[in-house]
């Protein structure tokens, strides 16, 4: 009896067809587990991330109660037993600790860096103004620093302690310190813009200072500077007359240039860098700019003459203002009473506000207030508009 063809077992051709086709379905099922971006990598990313995201929330909490210690002049607790802690918990090894630049670094296994955790004990903290509403710049500006160094000079004999301080400096350290002191006193009291050494280096052969852009050109100039006028320039530049203190830490902001403030027109991400002048340890802090308004840029701050006018960007016409602030020595200082008025517009003459903040209390000298760079802010119709202009004192 003859069979039916449609009974007939698979066939040879079909059996491998299905072979080949389980053979493609458990390759691509195998990338998608074990693969760079499969289903294990994930979780392995996903665990180190959160292991990350952990060593950074204990090291800010230390941070934070070894702040609040500090000022109730309570014990604190120590970096080492800190580190210690991290390791117990399995969320820090040994070997992603950097001791030196006192660093934790956590990373996946092809070498990307998933967090860097500055340990250091220093707090950074940057003010932001305007904080949340809209505008069409946020000035950022660090208003201090907890952690460092600082030194009493209130007498003479603290003085005195201190110049012996830096005698004991090896050479190679006091000519960084000179170094970055010449930069600090020219930008600060000549009105330069000098951010490297180099660049000094250019600036003195340009004014016939030195006879050619060479450090040893340099040295043959600086060398015999007594340590005691190092101190007396370090006076100028760092203390502080309210506490008595030297502040013995420069702030560079994310433009690389040796400011305290920086003038953010972008929403992102903004990153200063604090540098110890006596150890020359290095500390970084990153702040978020997200209320930054494009479409508020149709007005601009100016300085026109002697004069700071909040003017239309398209028709370059000054137009009003109802407040008027500057920032000046870290604090956000109301200067409307500086306004000044005329038809169809107003304006805020330099003068008057040196004026008015010494008056105020606010500085010591009408001359202080020409030193540097000053951010000015205007409000109109609820919005901020903001203008960093460094001004020429009277004559």
């Amino acid at each position: 009896m003859r069979k039916d063809s449609n009974n007939e077992g698979i066939t040879l051709i079909a059996l491998v067809v299905t072979i080949v086709v389980l053979l493609i379905l458990a390759g691509v099922s195998l990338n998608l587990v074990l693969g760079n971006n499969g289903i294990i990598t994930k979780a392995q990313d996903a665990k180190l991330m959160t292991r990350a995201g952990s060593a950074e929330d204990e090291v800010e909490l230390w941070k934070s109660d070894n702040y609040i210690a500090r000022t109730s002049n309570q014990a604190t607790v120590d970096k080492e037993t800190m580190l210690q802690g991290l390791k117990d918990k399995n969320l820090v090894y040994e070997e992603e600790i950097d001791r030196d630049n006192e660093i934790i670094t956590i990373k996946k296994k092809d070498g990307t860096i998933v967090k860097e955790i500055n340990y250091s004990g220093v707090i950074i903290n940057i003010s932001k103004t305007p904080e949340t509403e809209k505008s069409g710049a946020v000035v950022l500006q660090v208003t201090s620093v907890e952690g460092l160094t600082n030194i009493s000079i209130k007498s003479e004999e603290e003085f005195n302690s201190f110049v012996e301080q830096i005698e004991r400096m090896d050479e190679e350290s006091k000519k960084d310190l000179i170094k970055n002191l010449d930069i600090m006193a020219h930008n600060k009291f000549n009105g330069t813009n000098i951010t490297t050494f180099e660049e000094l280096l250019e600036y003195y052969y340009t004014k016939g200072y030195i006879t050619d852009a060479t450090e040893e050109a340099y040295w043959e100039k600086m060398n015999d500077i007594p340590d005691e006028n190092i101190c007396y320039v370090m006076l100028e530049l760092f203390y502080n007359d309210q506490t008595g203190l030297l502040i013995m830490y420069q702030v560079i902001n994310p433009d690389n240039a040796l400011s305290d403030t920086y003038l953010a027109t972008l929403n992102g991400t903004y990153t200063f860098l604090v540098k110890d002048i006596l150890t020359g340890k290095t500390y970084t802090k990153s702040v978020e700019v997200t209320n930054i308004d494009s479409t508020l840029q149709q007005y601009y701050v100016g300085l026109e003459g002697a004069s700071i006018k909040l003017k239309n960007s398209e028709t370059e016409e000054s137009v009003t203002f109802s407040q008027a602030f500057i920032i000046y020595n870290g604090e956000k200082v109301n200067i409307s009473d500086t306004i000044s008025a005329v038809d169809s517009y107003n304006y805020i003459f330099c003068e008057n506000v040196a004026y008015y903040l010494e008056d105020i209390g606010k500085t010591s000298s009408f001359s202080d207030f020409y030193r540097r760079a000053e951010t000015f802010i205007l409000l109109k119709d609820g919005n901020y508009y903001i203008g960093t202009f460094k001004l020429e004192e009277p004559v």
